[in-house]
């Protein structure tokens, strides 16, 4: 059986008085935020999934705001948890890669990534700690990946963290779902211990991340499903995906039943593209219309789908193709719960949005940088979206790729060579924000 750290459920000390802070609401706001795991752009059901069933997702989505152009702020996951925790990009944080004891893939055809950090600095400070300034109870349960004493040496009152992601060999085929449900049922009896207060509750699934284990039973019924003209074809992925919908729809109904869905606001989003598969397991997932998967820098790496409902604030149903990425989140809480929140951050609020979906933000450009290779097919490459360019350079063999993602959702059509004078722009302001958060170059290995 996949292993729960029943030691990591961790009591809060103390009792935290309600919400002081000037202008909060009367009965302040809670925050329950879902993470999901390698979840691509095209793996529901509202966002166009041909197999895939979500009925809670697409229920969460009815009720609040789709974002189609949002992105996770790296391609793996460590750096996209350490984004969304401190409102920082991974470059600035030096979290540039997925957390392991020791530094995967150092080396590549001609380069050596940076001694980048793999932990998440003490001295940060993350949306839990914020909140925690202004009376708020705050639990973590799932997924940390970020090590350094894990979330409750980050602002977490009570946790429970689980172990892995690798499932044991000899696993009973519904181990992901146990999994799901004890992370569930902790997440729900949090929110019904502390209904009566305001709360930030943190979901984050190993769902839908490799290994590929499901309940037969469930596996059965999407076979059931797979036509052969689907992109989606894979049942036990499916059933994983269905897992996650079911955990959704378990937390939409406890905020429901103890009266505080009508002041929570919820945010659902996933760490980076769906992984595409590899020789191990080909054929998890397909991100089509977009290209490539988890790791690389193109489309299918970088796009998530995001869904935020925050009753009162946001029309149900609205959708926005305003580019936001993972950093936006922790602007968007504190300025949601009326923190006076002194941290800068690399993000925005997304609030603007969030009442006025065919509004835009005040800014200039999105920015990835990965300094690393990946056994996926990801390689060290930086990346900037202006308007609806995209470029990224790459730094093993030094080629640029600009594509126009309005007529090119695809990225099919390189215009590097067409537009040499929009290239060189977008490299210059790409090069100004790399020396500006202290970008981490991988480093050209001497030839003998």
């Amino acid at each position: 059986m996949y292993r729960i750290s029943v030691a990591s459920i961790v009591a809060t000390i103390g009792a935290l008085g309600p919400a002081s802070t000037a202008g909060a609401q009367e009965q302040p706001t809670n925050v329950v935020f879902v993470l999901a795991d390698d979840l691509g752009w095209t793996d529901l059901g509202c966002f166009s999934s041909d197999l895939y069933l979500t009925p809670n997702i697409d229920r969460l989505a009815d009720q609040g705001m789709r974002f189609t152009s949002s992105y996770a702020a790296c391609t793996v996951c460590s750096p996209t948890r350490a984004s969304i925790h401190t409102g920082k990009y991974p470059a600035r944080l030096r979290i540039t890669n997925f957390i392991e004891p020791s530094n995967p893939y150092p080396f590549g055809p001609g380069l050596r990534v940076p001694d980048w950090i793999k932990a998440l600095p003490a001295e940060e400070v993350t949306i839990a700690e914020e909140l925690k300034t202004a009376g708020y109870i705050c639990g973590h349960f799932g997924k940390w990946h970020l090590r350094a004493g894990g979330p409750e040496a980050h602002g977490f009152d009570q946790t429970l963290a689980t172990l892995g992601p690798s499932i044991p060999k000899g696993g009973d085929g519904q181990t992901d779902h146990q999994r799901i449900r004890a992370i569930t049922h902790a997440a729900v009896r949090f929110i019904e211990d502390n209904h009566e207060r305001p709360f930030f509750c943190y979901v984050s699934h190993f769902t839908p991340h490799r290994p590929l284990r499901a309940d037969p039973k469930i596996v059965g019924r999407y076979e059931a499903l797979v036509e052969n003209d689907d992109r989606h074809r894979n049942p036990v992925y499916a059933a994983m995906i269905d897992g996650l919908d079911w955990s959704v729809g378990q937390i939409l109904t406890s905020l429901q039943s103890h009266g505080v869905a009508d002041r929570t606001l919820v945010i659902f989003t996933s760490d980076n593209g769906g992984f595409l598969g590899d020789e191990r397991d080909p054929d998890i997932t397909t991100n089509t219309p977009l290209r490539g998967g988890k790791s690389m820098a193109y489309e299918g790496g970088i796009r998530v789908p995001t869904i935020i409902r925050w009753p009162g604030i946001v029309t149900p149903g609205s959708v926005s193709d305003e580019p936001i990425i993972s950093n936006d989140f922790f602007p968007t809480i504190v300025q949601a719960t009326g923190i006076d929140d002194p941290q800068t951050h690399d993000g925005i609020s997304l609030t603007p949005l969030l009442r006025a979906p065919s509004s835009s933000l005040p800014r200039a450009a999105l920015y990835w940088h990965y300094p690393h290779y990946h056994k996926s097919g990801g390689y060290p490459s930086s990346t900037i979206r202006a308007g609806s360019l995209k470029l990224t350079e790459y730094y093993d063999d030094g080629r640029v790729e600009l594509f126009d993602l309005a007529s090119d959702l695809g990225e099919e059509r390189n215009l590097a060579t067409k537009m040499p004078d929009k290239a060189r722009q977008l490299q210059d302001q790409l090069h100004a924000w790399q020396k500006s958060v202290a970008a981490q170059m991988p480093l050209r290995v001497e030839s003998n």
